[in-house]
Order: C-alpha cells, then structure tokens, then sequence
C-alpha cells in the first residue's frame, strides 16, 4: 500500500499532485449540478463505498464497479469513464473541491489540526470564528478572560472582518499575535512557530485550490442484516460533500462559512484516519511492525495457575511448547535414532496430539534448564516502557492440547493491564544465558521499589505487607554484600 497516497497533504503540493492525476481517474465536484439527480446519485456512488453482505471482490473494477473482470483491465469504462484495473490497493483519491472563494486556497489538514487545537480549541474553535459571524460559544472554562484577550487583538487587525479569506490573508499576522500571547506556555508556543515557518517557507504545501475527499474505502456504508453501519470517517464525508454542493450556488458569506467547516471536518477526519489507518489494534503499525512474530515466540491467551507457583512462574501450553522447542525437539529426535523426516511427521502430528516421545523430550530440556526453568520474556502489546514487560520462568509445560492457554501468575498481570477474560500476552524464549542476562533488569523483583526511597510500587500484586518484607530483605542482602 502507498501510504503516499493516503497522507499525501503531508508530503506534496495538492494542487500539483491533482494535476499529476489522468482526468479520467478524478471528479471536481465543482463541475456537477447540484439541482441535477443524476449528478447527485454519481457523487453519492463515488464519495461512498457501498457493501453489502460480508464478501469483496477481488477481481479488476473500474471506480465504480459497473465494469469488473481482469479480462477488461486497461479499458475505459462507458458508465463512470475510470479505468478497470487492480482496485484493492487503489488509495488515491477520486473526489476533489476546488476552492470557492477567490485568491484563497484550502488550508491543509495538518496545518488546520494543529492550528485549532493549540489555540484554546476546548473553548474555541479559531477557524469556526473567524469563517461564521454566527459562531460564538458560551466560554465555560477558567480561560475565558485569556481568549477575549486574545480574541480582542485579533478584531483590532486592520481591515478586520470575520470570513475566512480575511483568516487566510493574515494567517501569518494572526500566528505572531498568538506566540506573543503564549510566550509564557513553551510548549504550544513552539507549535505555533513551527506553523509559521512553514507558512513562510512552504506556502504551496499550507495552501491548495484543490482538496481531495479521501478514496471511498475508508468512507463505508455497510448493509447488514441488523440495519446500516457506518463509519465516522463516512459520516465526515457525508457532511463535506454536502456542504460544498449547497455552497456552490450560495452568496460569499455563506460561501465562507461552508468553506471553514471543510477545512475543521477535514482536519478532524485527517486525525481519526491516523489513528484508525496507523495506530488503535487494527491499523497498520500494530498489525505490520508491533504484530510482526519473531522466532521463539507465540501469542497466547492467558489463565490463572491454580496451583502451588513462584509469582514469577509460566505454564506454557502444550501446542505452542511443540512449535517453539522445534528445534531443540528435532534435534533429540535425530540423536535418538529418528530419521530426519519421521521426527518432522512426530512433530508436526504432535502440534494437536499428544505425545509421550514430545513429553519426555519436554521433561529432558525443563530438566536440563538452569533452576528446571526455562527462560522466556512476556509482554503486551502495545504497553511500553521497561514496565510492560517481565522476565519469567517455565517449569510445566502443560499436557492437555486442547489447553491452548498459557498460565500466568496472579502477581505478574497488573502490570499488563491483564485478565483472564481472552487477554493475550507475546511470549519469547531465550534460548542462551547471554538473552537471560541482558533481561535480567525486567524481572519482576525489580518492579517492587519507587522511583523514590521508601517508595513501593505497585507494579506486582503484592499486598504492601509482603512487599517491604520483600523490599526490607533485598536491602538487607545488599548491604552484606556491600552493593
């Protein structure tokens, strides 16, 4: 996937990217009617990606689907006049805007997003203000006296009106007055610079007479058998294209307020695509880079261990034990006598089935571990820091197949904002005492003390009891050892 393509307002000028598109794989919404049925019905196909039932084509389409099947691909389809090809990794957009107004441009969503939200944006929104006269929230925070201070500097601009051409030609003067008026608030005064410099040095990327509306898969309308399911990304998109055709024929005032509420949906919906697209359990970082499975490893569900157990002990699960002891397994199987494909067939068999052969090699490498233990390291993701993770030990490995969980400590699940109601934790084995030693610093015993002398963590689920006795004796080893 061309991620280019989704954050493209990030990295190039919209408007020489708009031009870079062939003039059959785009529609200005500027040039369709808004009072025409026809024109309406093709924005609502285009700007909408309409499921129905739980299947998807993977087979060459045009945009719109009116004509589909590889054996089309390269053809200009006579309906919506787009080209039939590979589809399922189409990104680019399809709908534009060209702007409304005259000698302004659209205000990039990057831009827009960081600009709302560090100019009190819990108290109002800066865009909304300066585009709508209309617009005047009820200020209920303890800001109110700061935001008409910094309200009033702005009306005192001179030739000051409230649209959204006057915002956009004194966009530059209007960021001044604000880092003077946060020169005491390092943080947001730093972002609002940054702004600045990129609207001096990279107008064509601040500034585009054509905005795209996102490519209709991440805009869905979905038919299902308990009624119609949306998305929030659809229903910002409902609400752009409608905007925009109602403003089409409007006077400059309301022209203006259209325009704004664009630009403040379309940065919002640039946020929540981030967040969806790249981040949350299903974008692409947690399902690519975080969800990435190295060697020695496995992610399993968590259960209690019931019986008698070190708070630092794991009870791996027999079905994952087979495939990340393969190695080791085969090699016992070799020295045993086994040929090399007859211990393959035991092991691949042995994944769902029980095996007495697999049990006393699981016994053997348990018994040859330091301590009867081996080592293995557990983390949830995404939890971060040297807390989200803990070095433990195996000293079971479980026999019923069928128990694909693996059992963990009471005392270890806090940390990981665990329970035992389908929680899942990454396990990875060290396989040599050099891993062990450089994860030493995250076993639990660690996580006892405070960032501050006397302090206790709460990081294991020890009552505060056991923990200073525990925390007491460790000082008292300490100091015979001389540490």
């Amino acid at each position: 996937m061309n991620t280019k393509h989704i954050l493209v307002n990030e990295q190039i000028s919209l408007d020489d990217y708009f031009h870079s598109i062939p003039e059959n794989e785009k529609l200005v919404l500027n040039t369709l009617n808004p009072d025409d049925p026809d024109d309406m019905l093709m924005i609502d196909k285009t700007r909408i990606k309409h499921i129905e039932g739980d299947s998807i084509s993977l087979v060459d389409s045009c945009f719109l689907g009116c004509t589909t099947g590889n054996y089309n691909r390269g053809i200009i389809c006579e309906e919506c006049r787009t080209e039939v090809k590979d589809r399922i990794t189409d990104y680019n957009p399809y709908l534009w805007m060209k702007m409304l107004l005259p000698d302004v441009g659209w205000l990039s969503a990057s831009f827009a997003s960081t600009l709302m939200k560090t100019i009190y944006y819990k108290e109002r929104n800066i865009i909304k203000w300066f585009s709508n006269p209309r617009y005047n929230p009820p200020i209920k925070t303890n800001n109110r006296d700061n935001v008409h201070k910094l309200y009033a500097e702005y009306t005192a601009i001179d030739g000051f009106e409230r649209s959204y051409s006057f915002l956009i030609n004194n966009l530059e003067e209007i960021i001044k007055i604000t880092i003077q008026h946060f020169s005491y608030k390092a943080d947001k005064k730093a972002k609002l610079s940054v702004l600045l410099s990129r609207l001096i040095m990279d107008r064509d990327a601040v500034f585009s007479q054509y905005m795209p509306i996102i490519n209709n898969k991440f805009a869905i309308n979905e038919q299902t058998n308990k009624g119609i399911w949306l998305q929030q990304e659809t229903l910002s998109v409902y609400s752009m294209t409608t905007a925009f055709m109602n403003a089409i024929n409007s006077n400059t005032q309301k022209q203006s307020k259209a325009v704004g509420e664009i630009v403040v949906i379309n940065a919002n919906l640039r946020d929540i695509l981030s967040k969806d697209t790249l981040g949350t359990k299903y974008g692409i970082i947690r399902k690519n880079l975080i969800g990435t499975r190295a060697s020695f490893s496995a992610y399993l569900v968590i259960s209690p261990i019931t019986e008698e157990h070190r708070y630092d002990d794991i009870h791996m699960p027999w079905s994952a034990s087979v495939v990340i002891l393969r190695p080791m397994i085969l090699n016992k199987l070799i020295k045993r006598g086994i040929k090399f494909r007859e211990a393959l067939n035991l092991i691949r068999a042995s994944v769902k089935n029980y095996s007495s052969v697999i049990r006393e090699i699981f016994d053997e490498l348990l018994s040859e571990a330091e301590d009867n233990r081996l080592t293995f390291q557990i983390l949830r993701n995404p939890t971060q820091g040297s807390y989200g993770t803990h070095l433990v030990g195996c000293p079971k490995i479980k026999d019923n197949p069928n128990d694909t969980t693996m059992g963990v400590s009471q005392l270890l699940v806090q940390l990981p904002n665990g329970d035992y109601d389908g929680d899942a934790l990454i396990v990875k084995l060290h396989t040599d005492k050099y891993m062990k030693e450089l994860a030493s610093n995250y076993h639990p015993s660690n996580d006892i003390f405070g960032d501050k002398p006397g302090k206790i963590f709460g990081k294991v689920n020890l009552t505060k009891t056991v923990a200073i006795n525990i925390a007491t004796g460790i000082r008292e080893e300490r100091k015979l050892l001389g540490i």
